[in-house]
């Protein structure tokens, strides 16, 4: 929770939508008039205000972006985990490195092999896969971990099938 408040609160574009619905905020309590006469006029500039900050609050999150992975467990890859793997060509990767791999997990159970991808694709993923790794995550303005997620996830999935097991083993 702490590392999403420090993420939110530290990009420039949420700190200036707060400072601007402050100082709208403050305009506006400054003018309005105390005559009950312009009430309606009032509250329909409210209303505009409102519209304009949730609007300003859905780019913001936009900009922040959705995880790859979903927290949910098992971890899967979400939309947005599926297109990186597309455009990374991680499914190709996985189908070419798991083989090798395969001894190396023969007779685990599925949450051992998931912990051993997550090791496999901190630890010795190969030069040319981390620089694939930090271009796509320069590219698409995300943290590197959340790409390594994405091939983790990709190669676990991959290591399942060739050991003939699935998650709900």
């Amino acid at each position: 929770m702490r590392e999403w408040l420090a993420t939110f609160f530290s990009h420039p574009v949420v700190l200036l939508a707060i400072v601007a619905g402050i100082v709208r905020g403050i305009y506006w309590v400054a003018s309005v008039n105390k005559d009950l006469s312009t009430f309606g006029q009032k509250m329909s500039e409210i209303s505009d205000l409102l519209t304009e900050i949730r609007q300003d609050i859905k780019k913001i999150f936009a900009k922040i972006g959705e995880p790859m992975v979903a927290g949910k467990s098992p971890v899967s890859l979400t939309k947005l985990g599926e297109e990186v793997a597309q455009a990374m060509g991680a499914e190709g990767w996985a189908k070419q490195i798991a083989p090798s791999l395969k001894e190396r997990v023969e007779g685990k159970k599925p949450y051992q092999i998931e912990q051993f991808a997550r090791e496999y694709v901190n630890s010795e993923l190969s030069e040319e896969w981390t620089a694939n790794v930090a271009q796509e995550a320069f590219r698409r303005g995300s943290q590197k971990k959340d790409v390594e997620s994405v091939l983790w996830v990709v190669l676990r999935d991959e290591l399942l099938r060739l050991t003939g097991q699935t998650l709900e083993d």
